[in-house]
Formats: C-alpha cells, structure tokens, sequence
C-alpha cells in the first residue's frame, strides 16, 4: 500500500503544483497592492 500511496500522492502533488502557479499569480499582485500603501 506504501507503493500505491507514493503514486497517488505524486499524482496530486502535480496537480496542486499546477493549480499553485497559477493561484500564486494572481497573489502576487494582490500583495504588491497590499504593500504599496502600507510602505506610503
């Protein structure tokens, strides 16, 4: 079960990589935005 595990959990780990990209995206400006007036 150990073996399947690994699998699966590569498998996931691929997508969510994929999907963290693409979310990490539209963070980063948001905190550029955020941090802007803060510095100000």
């Amino acid at each position: 079960m150990g073996s399947d595990m690994g699998i699966e959990s590569l498998e996931i780990s691929h997508q969510d990589t994929g999907r963290g990209m693409i979310a990490d995206r539209h963070r980063i400006p948001l905190v550029q935005r955020k941090s802007v007036p803060d510095r100000q």
